[in-house]
């Protein structure tokens, strides 16, 4: 019984450590960040298990905030508002663009950089767009070193300290 008690409590340790944990960083009046709405929310039913961060760097406004998560109906994610993004900020050194995420898996940044290929260039967008990077980072469970492809958006400035 003991040997079973410590494999189960072995498998709890090594999953939590396995957490994964996604950042994404928006302004919420970019363009972008709205046409992104629907594909977080479809990734966060299609990965439960992950751990959403929204962090807005560029806000104070929660009202602006509770209205972009309310209207893609994003829900169980921490939200972060200036000030207190820095601390993630500093921590993830993200691209300082709008929408872009960082993922984190086992305590390690695993990727860092765009969503997908929808975008060229800001506001042109392509018809048919093929490589779903945050995706395919979240459907693999490798911890590689990190993997940047730089996001096209909207630019986001640094978080007051």
């Amino acid at each position: 019984m003991k040997l079973l008690w410590a494999f189960c409590l072995s498998f709890f340790v090594l999953l939590a450590k396995a957490q994964t944990e996604v950042h994404v960083y928006l302004l919420e009046a970019c363009p972008m960040a709205q046409f992104y709405g629907p594909t977080f929310r479809k990734l966060q039913h299609d990965f439960p298990s992950v751990r959403w961060t929204f962090v807005f760097p560029n806000s104070n406004d929660s009202l602006a905030t509770a209205q972009y998560l309310s209207k893609h109906q994003l829900s169980h994610a921490a939200i972060l508002l200036e000030p207190a993004a820095l601390e993630v900020w500093n921590a993830d050194q993200p691209f300082a663009v709008s929408p872009s995420v960082v993922v984190w898996r086992n305590q390690e940044i695993v990727y860092r950089g765009a969503i997908d290929d929808a975008f060229v260039s800001p506001g042109k967008r392509r018809i048919i767009f093929q490589n779903h990077y945050l995706q395919t980072v979240l459907e693999k469970s490798s911890t590689k070193p990190v993997t940047e492809l730089k996001p096209v958006g909207c630019l986001l400035s640094l978080p007051k300290s």
